[in-house]
């Protein structure tokens, strides 16, 4: 449900900036979405948890690669400052994940699949998030 509700957003927001044109297919209006930058990951308030446990499990996983736990059995996790995070949120791309997959779950979803993906709240809180950003400002 959340990936046709998704499309009807995408039909929207293209309908807004091309009142005359025909309207693309999902998968279409996803590639425009991507190129129009009418989505970025900056703008994703979920993303930042997503980020910031990311930029602490790499800061941390590299800093117990060289410690040494013969000789120092503790290590202190270092928290990660904002470069790092900003690093994080680059290696996410959580837009082209986005652009990506849409079509393909919901056409497997929408034709009898017998599929129950198991992060089904995940997804209802990504495409919410993408349907906010489509409409910023109207």
């Amino acid at each position: 449900m959340a990936h046709i509700t998704l499309e009807m957003a995408l039909r929207s927001k293209f309908l807004i900036e091309n009142p005359r044109s025909k309207t693309p297919t999902f998968g279409e209006l996803l590639k425009l979405d991507a190129k129009n930058k009418w989505i970025e990951d900056e703008r994703f308030p979920s993303l930042l948890a997503k980020e910031k446990q990311h930029a602490w499990d790499m800061k941390n996983f590299k800093a117990a690669h060289v410690h040494d736990f013969q000789e120092q059995p503790e290590m202190t996790c270092i928290e990660p400052n904002e470069t790092d995070i900003k690093e994080a949120l680059a290696k996410l791309d959580l837009v082209t994940g986005v652009t990506s997959t849409a079509n393909k779950l919901r056409n497997n979803l929408a034709h009898g699949a017998t599929t129950l993906h198991p992060h089904s709240i995940s997804i209802l809180k990504t495409v919410s998030e993408v349907i906010n950003q489509l409409f910023e400002g109207l």
